[in-house]
């Protein structure tokens, strides 16, 4: 009885490993040779597009075939607003959105005013009434309403940003060596 069991179980595990052929890898489209083999940052639009932001741009996949959007900067950050589905590219020295025109063709415009010490963005930061632009050398405020900026934070010469969040209608920017701040005011 032992004997049978143990063949049984044997005949069953070759019988599943033997299920296990073909090939693992799968590739149903053309590679892009315009595409880098390292992206920055993955987003996906309103229509289901996947774009990847690379150092020669943006690759935008539909599935079938790429198509790459040419930029002024090289893209470092890229999300999509949650409030208005527009998406959002923070770049070295700049930054902007890119809208689709009626022929679902994507062009880049910069919103960068003031383009001085910007450093590379590397982090997009949304409120409902506000997009936040990170780097370690300034931190922008953007005011979606009137399509300005409204306030720009500059670190202190040797203290630079090392990160920002946003916890509902409150800004915390840490600061080399010196830990953790509130923005109160416009501050």
């Amino acid at each position: 009885m032992r004997k049978v069991l143990i063949s049984a179980f044997l005949l069953m595990v070759f019988g599943m490993l033997a299920g296990q052929h073909g090939s693992p890898l799968l590739t149903h489209f053309m590679e892009s040779r315009e595409a880098e083999n390292q992206s920055w940052a993955i987003c996906q639009d309103e229509d289901h597009l996947m774009l990847f932001a690379n150092r020669k741009g943006i690759s935008a996949f539909d599935g079938i075939e790429w198509k790459h959007i040419s930029l002024s900067t090289i893209p470092y950050a890229m999300l999509k607003d949650p409030f208005n589905g527009r998406i959002y590219i923070g770049g070295d020295g700049e930054f902007g959105y890119i809208k689709k025109d009626e022929t679902g063709t994507y062009s880049y415009v910069s919103i960068s005013e003031d383009t001085t010490r910007f450093g590379i963005i590397t982090r997009i930061i949304f409120t409902e009434s506000h997009i936040w632009f990170y780097s370690d050398q300034c931190a922008i405020r953007w005011h979606k309403g009137s399509a300005k900026q409204d306030l720009k934070l500059e670190p202190q010469q040797g203290e630079p940003f090392t990160g920002i969040f946003v916890k509902g209608d409150k800004t915390f920017v840490n600061v080399y060596g010196k830990g953790l701040h509130r923005l109160e005011s416009d501050t």
